[in-house]
Order: structure tokens, then sequence, then C-alpha cells
């Protein structure tokens, strides 16, 4: 049993080089504890922890150390709704209607399908102006569902995408109702348990133990009861365990390969447009290399999760801090692996120099507090709440004066520039949409 694993190991990128790419992105990580694990052809090549766990009795973490995951829950959350799928006792196009009618019938309309994707138009309770003043209560998904049930649909079913986590405590409601049990038992039933995730769980707020939930800067973040995210965001887990769960996909264990691929096939929308989200996942790339890719973050941690299929890759970081850069430790962590992944720093031919210049123009304000709106989409200005904004000020002021920057990629709309302040060079990611508006912007360590 032990001879596998040691071919694996060997024909893998070396153990050397992962962990000089770990130890050199932990300042980008931003937190006290982070943990990561690599994962090729299914099996775990690589794991590695750093920091602490607990600040106060300089515990020290490791790979099986336990951090809550936050929205990397919604891909187990959609595979448990793809297993009742392929046990035929639901429908991707069954409605809330017919499924779960005591919901208002307002909602009646969306499809499994469209919860799942993100394209319900149901209202995020996550967006209420009350949300973080009420964090510390213990819901019911019932609770949680009531909070938005008055509220106004964003959009007609299926017109538009918009970040939902409403639609995903519906899901597990569902799940409930279909497998007759608590959401906490179906996971470890169907997933947790086959996969041999023994210190994975749905945390419900009674859980102990784990990574300190910090804010960054050396103090405890805020506090969420953990009744809250349910669905939607409430599992924890290690990065052992993760490598078993990416691992697993694609595998009939868990699903059989048509549904693998509808949860890896972004939906469209019913003008036929194409969204970048499946169910529970995200389709990106890195360096124009396909990637599937999900996020997390939740008061005191910040996570990522990337599959790169085509090579037979897939990395997991964790970290415990709401400043925590999960996303640029994978990055590294792959650029390692396989060379395809590394993101060239060359110039490239502008198309369009007045979207630079507006992007030039954007991070100047940014680092003075004071951003030209108007140059926003309405879902990136919505987005663009005055903690983001002080947020931003804070880490572009912390650069010091901008050098240069570099536009280095172009796929389509989206555009990758490098840039060079006078303490430190990052990338910074731009999006625009139909209008010329921004869409999307964000910015992570080079």
């Amino acid at each position: 049993m032990v001879f596998p694993a040691l071919i694996v190991l060997a024909s893998d990128p070396s153990i050397a080089a992962l962990d000089a790419a770990f130890a050199s992105s932990l300042a980008d990580a931003n937190a006290p504890a982070v943990a990561a694990a690599v994962v090729k052809d299914g099996h775990t090549v690589w794991t590695k922890a750093s920091g602490f766990a607990d600040l106060a009795k300089k515990k020290p973490a490791t790979s099986d150390t336990i951090f809550r995951l936050a929205s990397l829950t919604k891909a187990f959350t959609a595979t448990v709704v793809l297993q009742l799928v392929n046990e035929k006792k639901l429908s991707l196009d069954d409605t809330i209607g017919q499924r779960l009618p005591e919901l208002p019938k307002a909602w009646h309309g969306a499809t499994i399908r469209q919860l799942l994707s993100h394209t319900s138009g149901i209202p995020s309770y996550t967006d209420l102006p009350d949300f973080v003043a009420k964090l510390n209560e213990k819901w019911t998904p019932a609770q949680i569902a009531a909070r938005t049930a008055d509220k106004p649909m964003d959009f007609p079913f299926g017109t538009k995408w918009k970040y939902n986590n409403t639609g995903y405590v519906i899901l597990g409601m569902l799940v409930e109702k279909l497998d007759r049990k608590p959401f906490a038992q179906s996971l470890s039933k169907r997933i947790f348990k086959p996969l041999g995730m023994s210190r994975t769980m749905l945390d419900v707020g009674d859980s102990k133990g784990g990574a300190d939930a910090t804010d960054g800067k050396g103090k405890p973040s805020i506090t969420i009861h953990m009744s809250q995210p349910y669905a939607a965001g409430s599992i924890v887990s290690t990065a052992s365990d993760m490598a078993k769960w990416l691992g697993a996909q694609g595998s009939e264990k868990l699903l059989p390969s048509a549904l693998w691929k509808e949860a890896w096939t972004p939906v469209k929308l019913v003008d036929g447009s194409s969204t970048t989200y499946g169910f529970g996942w995200e389709m990106r790339d890195q360096n124009g290399v396909p990637t599937v890719d999900h996020g997390g973050g939740i008061p005191g941690f910040n996570t990522y999760v990337r599959r790169v299929p085509s090579l037979g890759l897939a990395v997991v970081v964790l970290t415990n801090a709401d400043t925590g850069n999960s996303s640029s430790v994978a990055s590294k962590l792959l650029e390692v692996c396989d060379p395809s992944l590394k993101a060239s720093d060359a110039a490239v031919p502008d198309p369009d120099p007045n979207v630079t210049a507006v992007v030039d123009k954007l991070l100047r304000q940014f680092a003075e507090g004071k951003a030209d709106r108007s140059v926003l989409s309405k879902e990136m200005d919505e987005r663009l709440t005055p903690e983001v904004e002080s947020g931003m000020k804070e880490l572009l002021t912390s650069f010091g004066a901008l050098q240069e920057i570099r536009l280095v990629k172009v796929d389509g709309p989206r555009r990758t520039y490098l840039v060079r302040y006078e303490k430190k060079t990052v990338r910074v990611m731009a999006a625009s949409g139909p209008d010329g508006k921004l869409v999307g912007f964000g910015v992570r360590p080079a």
C-alpha cells in the first residue's frame, strides 16, 4: 500500500521546491497560521503548515489544524444535491414551489439549478444592512430564509448572476427534507465518512478547538454564530482532509461523470449569455490555463481551492485571518508544480489605453480613499462598501508611491497589470462590461 504513494511523490514537483514556495508566500498570506496541501492525479503529494493556531498558547498550526472553510462549503452542498439528483429524488429543473412550498411565493419559480448557480434572483441575507450587527445570533435555516422573505427580488429568475448565500441555505433545507435527517448527518454519511475526512464537520455553533479567528493584525476577529452560514459556509476542516476532498473530485465514488461535468460547466442565463459559475465552483484560469476554483471568507478566516483539471493538479490553502490572502499562496504553489501556470511579467500591446488610464487613476484614488464610482458597474459600486474602500486605502498606502503600471495580459474584457509601488510589486486584475464600466477589480501579490 505504501509504494504507489512513493511513486507519485517521486514523479511530482520536489518537496523542497514546494516548501520554498510556501515559505516565500507566507508574508503575502498575511495570517497568523497558514495550512496548505497539493494534490496530483488524485493523490496528496505535499502538505505544510506554518504559524500558530493558538496565539496565546503559541500552539503551532499543522496540516490537521481545523479551519473554517467559509464558502468552500458550497461545493459540498452542491455535491449532496447532485447525489440526490442522481438518486432520482430531485431534478435540477424542479422549482422551490414544488419542493419547498412553505417558502415565499415570490420565490416559487426559482429552480434548483438557479439556486446552485447564484442566478435565482432571491435576495441574500448577507446583503442586509443589519447583517453584521446580528452576526452573533443563533438562527435556524427557516429563520435565515425568513430574513429576506419580504424583500423584493434582485432580478427575474435566471436573468443575471449575483452571489447569493440564501440560495445555498435553501439547498440545505431541501437536502434535510429529502434525506430526512439533519444536513450535518447527510454530509457526514455521503461525503466525510466515505472519504475518510475524520476532522471535517458542519459547525452549527458548538464545535471546539481549531485555529484562532483573527483580524490579521494580532487581534481576535469579530465573531459569528456558525448556525448562520449553514449550508452556504459552516463546514470546518483541515488541509489534510481537504486534500482527500480534492483527490475525490471527478470520482464516481461520489457522482457519475455526467453530473461532475454539469457542476463544472458555467451556467447560461435565459438570454443565452454565459456566467463563470457552475454548481459550487467557479471556472477561472491561471495564466490562461483553465481552472476550477472557489474562495471563502468568514470572520477570522480566508480560504481557497483551485483545481487544474488538464494537469491533474489541485491545491487548498487555509488561513485564520480576515486579511488572509489564500488565493495568492495557491497560485504560487501551482506555479512550482507546472511552469505553464507561471504568469509572465513582459508587457503586451494595449488595445485600449483608455482602460489602462482608468485603472491607473482608480488605483491612485483608492490610495486617497476617494474612488470615482462613475467608472464602476452597479454591482461593483454596491460591493465597494465603506469598509472595503477603507481597507483598500490602508493596503495601497502601505505600498508607498505608485511608480509603474504595466499591462501583462489581455483576455477579452479581462486584463492583468503588473503594478510597481515604492515598497511592493503587485498584480491588478480588472474586467470591463459591455458599457465599459469595471465589473471586476482585484489586487494580489506578484
